[in-house]
């Protein structure tokens, strides 16, 4: 019986984690920009850098592929990311894994368009990350304007009202 209650205590608490916050919208006062600057490799050991970016709305997101809501969010990005790319738009996607091969396998399988990159530690520091999938819009001069914390289906409609209102 105690195994039971141990196992449905720990699902519930799974649950929680996967869903609070995950339709907050919060972070980054407009103007801000400190903090945010980067310059990563992307899977084919090209730099991408935020400043390369200015003058284009961006969403970074940090994600991984072992995490369950990152990976459901992926269709939902991906639509996002073809909607908008011709129109201004940038999504940086900052993998918190640690196998570049896992991710080069993963966005592969996935079929993923837009931009991945590998985080150094000091990029998802800088942004504050303290859980994943987090995503943060940026305006066209960098700066951030809101913050998407977990992943809910239909999320990507918060993104894209976001992404409207500054292109």
């Amino acid at each position: 019986m105690r195994g039971i209650a141990r196992t449905l205590c720990f699902l519930l608490v799974l649950m929680a984690l996967l869903v609070t916050g995950c339709e907050s919208k919060s972070g980054g006062k407009k103007g801000e920009a400190t903090g945010t600057a980067f310059a990563l490799k992307d899977l084919k050991g090209n730099t991408v850098r935020l400043s390369d970016l200015k003058g284009k709305v961006v969403m970074v997101e940090f994600w991984a592929t072992w995490c369950p809501p990152c990976r459901m969010a992926v269709p939902e990005l991906e639509d996002i990311y073809a909607r908008y790319k011709d129109r201004g738009f940038a999504l940086v996607a900052i993998s918190m894994d640690t196998s570049e091969e896992r991710v080069a396998e993963f966005v592969k399988e996935e079929g993923i368009n837009y931009t991945v990159v590998m985080d150094d530690g000091d990029v998802s520091s800088r942004y504050g990350v303290i859980s994943i999938p987090v995503a943060f819009i940026l305006d066209k001069e960098g700066n951030i304007v809101s913050k998407h914390m977990g992943f809910v289906p239909g999320l990507g409609e918060e993104f894209a009202k976001d992404i409207e209102e500054l292109l």
